[in-house]
């Protein structure tokens, strides 16, 4: 985080228009329009300065790179130095890389530009992992001008004059990215790239074309051998670093979206993989369709891109894994990414249930469009089955206890007395109604009851299986559902839901006290009438209950 900023520029007038732009974000400017000036204040607070920022010219007659080139050595200063010129000549570049100038700035920059490379160098600067960058161009200028850059946003730097060298370096010094100039003698950037992702080690490295030429041509020829960006040489300084760290941000981001690519040609799936990330996309890649129906089942995924040509599959067997996937997955958008532009592939692939068509070569944003659609339709999909769900939980269960509802009791008492006659599966049933429940309104409040009914459904589940039922049967009363069981079984069952009432007691702030405590029916079901057993269940808990009352009298 930048706190502290010390600028030294011969203008006044600037200094205080760039303090009051830094206070606004909560950076404080310390300027000088003499280094003489600032000397003294650089041996009290140079461990408290975050960035320096250098004017060009001086009216003593020293420039900016020649305070950088005594901050660097004398004051051995190893936070970033920033120069603001109006001018940008030829020769600035290697003076400014020679003098330990990390960036170069116009004097013209907008706020919002300005606060962005500030903050994007000071956390270059901080940064745990140096990257390391390998550029490939044949003009001295335009390596010395990335390579000046880069160094200055903490990038390693490894520089190359053309495709056969780069290929060699690549090869030696495995970097994390790949700058190339599209336009070289020998063999060109596409060439090299193309040269560059046949070899195994190299192919998960981005290539980014560094060139004037980005036109749609340029572009579909540069993803076609596997590049997976072009960025301009047109592009102001500071441009560039800003980029990778996008980048960086991109490679480094564990938490996206799953979706599955099937597809034989590794730098296809490379390029693809590269561009879908940038949107919060982890692509699955797979080279045949043998393990697509476990990922499928495994995972979350959003989309499936495929291929439609894989070796040893026939046109017919394209299509059939199309519509079998379709048919087992149809809420998963399905999308064929294909170099086939015929009609009848397209016709056949819809028809089979595909979502949608892409034709190789494609533009990023085409796919990028695309795959954003699907994605959107993918989660409406999931929205309303979500929202159906609730609804169907909600239409069987009770909104206060979290206990099944009467609706669902009938439901399941059927199921239970089906299975009982199909398979013999014996069940049985426990009535329970709330000893004193209106004593309990009464006294403590009607809110008090609700959260002693939830509490009671709570102490129920704890003394049941995990394959039994709790169902609110009325006010107060409640029934438990309970399959495969015996009259132990019942018994033992009865004795937990004692064990856990044994100290629920309410208390309020006149001194009531009262014992919550349930009267309980069970019985198991023995081929009768789903309402004669209910009335046998019903009798059963009331004999109980008026022992209850016996007890209190």
């Amino acid at each position: 985080m930048i706190k502290n900023i010390l600028s030294i520029d011969s203008n006044k007038f600037f200094l205080k228009m760039l303090s009051n732009i830094l206070l606004k974000y909560d950076i404080f400017l310390s300027g000088f329009s003499k280094f003489d000036e600032a000397e003294e204040f650089l041996e009290k607070y140079l461990d408290n300065i975050d960035i320096i920022l250098l004017g060009n010219v001086f009216s003593d007659g020293q420039t900016g790179f020649e305070l950088s080139t005594i901050l660097r050595k004398k004051y051995k200063f190893k936070k970033p130095i920033v120069m603001i010129t109006a001018d940008f000549e030829e020769n600035t570049i290697e003076e400014a890389r020679r003098s330990g100038i990390n960036l170069l700035l116009p004097k013209k920059i907008k706020e919002s530009e300005l606060i962005k490379q500030l903050k994007m160098l000071s956390s270059l600067k901080n940064m745990k992992k140096r990257y390391k960058v390998l550029v490939v161009d044949d003009s001295k200028f335009y390596r010395e001008r990335v390579a000046f850059e880069l160094e200055g946003g903490n990038y390693e730097v490894i520089t190359a004059e053309n495709g056969i060298e780069g290929i060699e370096k690549a090869k030696k010094e495995k970097p994390n990215f790949i700058i190339l100039d599209v336009e070289m003698p020998g063999i060109d950037g596409f060439e090299t790239c193309r040269r560059l992702k046949a070899i195994p080690e190299l192919l998960d490295i981005p290539v980014i074309f560094f060139s004037s030429i980005t036109d749609i041509d340029a572009r579909e020829k540069g993803i076609a051998v596997g590049g997976v960006e072009f960025f301009s040489k047109n592009a102001p300084l500071g441009d560039m670093i800003t980029f990778l760290a996008s980048l960086r941000e991109v490679i480094e981001n564990k938490n996206r979206k799953k979706a599955v690519y099937i597809e034989d040609s590794s730098v296809q799936q490379h390029v693809v993989k590269h561009i879908l990330a940038k949107n919060d996309i982890e692509l699955l890649l797979f080279s045949d369709i043998k393990k697509i129906d476990e990922i499928i089942k495994k995972e979350n995924i959003y989309f499936i891109l495929y291929d439609l040509y894989l070796p040893n599959m026939s046109r017919k067997e394209s299509f059939t894994f199309i519509r079998k996937t379709k048919e087992k997955f149809p809420e998963i958008p399905f999308i064929v990414l294909t170099s086939s532009s015929e009609k009848s592939d397209l016709i056949d692939a819809l028809e089979a249930g595909a979502n949608d068509y892409i034709i190789k070569p494609f533009l990023e944003e085409e796919l990028t469009l695309r795959v954003k659609n699907h994605i959107r339709i993918k989660e409406s999909f999931d929205y309303i089955v979500k929202q159906n769900e609730t609804l169907k939980v909600l239409s069987i269960k009770d909104t206060l206890t979290d206990a099944y509802n009467r609706t669902h009791l009938d439901a399941m008492f059927d199921m239970f007395i089906s299975r009982y006659n199909r398979k013999n599966i014996p069940f049985g049933a426990i009535m329970l109604d709330v000893d004193d429940f209106k004593f309990i309104n009464d006294n403590f409040g009607h809110l008090t009851g609700d959260e002693v009914l939830k509490k009671i459904v709570e102490k129920f589940k704890k003394s049941i299986r995990p394959t039994d039922f709790v169902f609110r049967y009325g006010g107060d009363e409640f029934l438990i559902l309970l399959e495969d069981i015996n009259e132990e079984g019942l018994d033992t069952v009865l004795k937990r839901i004692d064990d856990n009432f044994f100290d629920f007691v309410l208390n309020n702030e006149e001194g009531v006290f009262h014992k919550i405590s349930v009267s309980k029916g069970a019985l198991l079901y023995n081929g009768e009438e789903k309402k004669v057993f209910l009335d046998k269940l019903d009798k059963k808990m009331y004999e109980e209950k008026n022992k209850f009352h016996e007890k209190k009298k």
